[in-house]
């Protein structure tokens, strides 16, 4: 919680002064009231009544403020935080990509040696060992765009999620899909999520749909429907 304001704690003083005050004019009883004390008496509690309604609007005004605020903080957070999950990610797919590359180079080398000796039963079991090694690897996913790919695979290594995307995508629209796959992976976990891309509109088909996805989702320019 951010500290008080100087202006918000001097509305909460005047607020309470106000209702004390009033308090006092209502209950201390006064004997022999005169016509004009009423009427004095009436003038001031209208105004200080008038003034406590106006502290108490500013202080429900900035506590509304302070607390979008620091909604939004942490959504900024939460989505930094993603954002550093998803870099570091893509650092360690370029990583090991490189390693991939030099392995590759090495099989490649140790291949030839077997060829050039004639040894074809050991290369025939080189293959089938190196085959064997690379089914474990997780499928790569070819969506036409390399950040997207990167997406994808951030999604079904980190949520078990597969992401299916039909139609191209660009850059705008990438920008934007990270914000809100940060959003809706958590229920997306084990599942599929399929998103249609099209001239027109980027449309996603989801596992599950609450008020939030669907009030990003128009934010973002998407539409959203639940699986069958």
């Amino acid at each position: 919680m951010k500290r008080l304001s100087n202006k918000l704690i001097i509305s909460i003083i005047v607020f309470f002064v106000c209702q004390f005050i009033s308090m006092i004019i209502i209950f201390v009883p006064v004997v022999n009231k005169s016509l004009q004390l009423i009427f004095f008496e009436a003038v001031l509690l209208l105004a200080f009544s008038v003034i406590g309604d106006i502290c108490a609007f500013f202080i429900i005004r900035r506590l509304e403020v302070q607390l979008d605020d620091e909604v939004q903080m942490q959504k900024i957070a939460k989505l930094n935080k993603f954002n550093d999950e998803f870099f570091e990610f893509a650092f360690l797919q370029q990583r090991n990509i490189r390693f991939f590359y030099h392995d590759l180079n090495n099989h490649i080398i140790t291949l030839d040696i077997l060829k050039k000796q004639g040894k074809e039963k050991e290369i025939a079991e080189y293959n089938a060992l190196i085959k064997e090694r690379y089914q474990k690897i997780i499928p790569a996913f070819k969506t036409g765009n390399y950040f997207a790919d990167i997406i994808c695979q951030f999604c079904y290594e980190e949520y078990n999620c597969r992401l299916k995307v039909h139609g191209n995508l660009n850059d705008r629209d990438l920008k934007k899909m990270l914000g809100f796959v940060q959003l809706i992976m958590p229920n997306c976990q084990d599942k599929e999520v399929v998103i249609d891309v099209d001239e027109v509109k980027t449309s996603f088909l989801l596992p599950y749909l609450d008020d939030e996805i669907k009030t990003q989702a128009d934010l973002c320019g998407y539409e959203v429907a639940l699986q069958c």
